[in-house]
């Protein structure tokens, strides 16, 4: 295999692998329902518990229609609620509700145990360099 296809390769295993392990984080914290892919909104909203479709979108790089479909889910599953904004009804105000607030501290360990594996034996100036090296990845797609 040449580096390049390599690099891809290195990159889906470690999505797989990612995935893979915060799939088992939330079951044996018996929360049931979620994707991975919900990870990003939730995170937002923990840190700012009043954000619109929109912002969220742009703060995580994700189009509107695939936003839509994670946070449909989100509401389906009480995990969030959507309010229409009091002056333009275009705009969709998310908020978590109780139980999104419930899994917040599994949610935080669940990231916490997979960054401690991943970055497992690295020192700050490595993790800077890989986070670097992948922007720089990205970028050129």
């Amino acid at each position: 295999m040449e580096n390049g296809e390599k690099v891809i390769s290195i990159i889906s295993e470690i999505r797989e692998k990612s995935n893979r392990l915060i799939v088992e984080g939330l079951k044996k914290n018996n929360i049931e329902g979620l994707a991975p892919s919900h990870g990003a909104i939730l995170v937002q909203l923990y840190r700012n518990d009043d954000l619109c479709m929109k912002d969220i979108a742009e703060r995580i790089g994700k189009d509107k229609s695939t936003i839509t479909a994670l946070v449909n889910k989100l509401v389906k599953l009480g995990y969030i609620y959507k309010i229409k904004d009091s002056e333009d009804s275009r705009i969709t105000h998310l908020k978590l509700t109780g139980k999104g607030h419930g899994i917040e501290s599994a949610f935080h360990s669940i990231s916490e145990d997979l960054l401690t594996r991943i970055y497992r034996g690295f020192d700050e100036n490595e993790k800077k360099q890989l986070i670097s090296q992948l922007n720089r990845l990205s970028e050129n797609i």
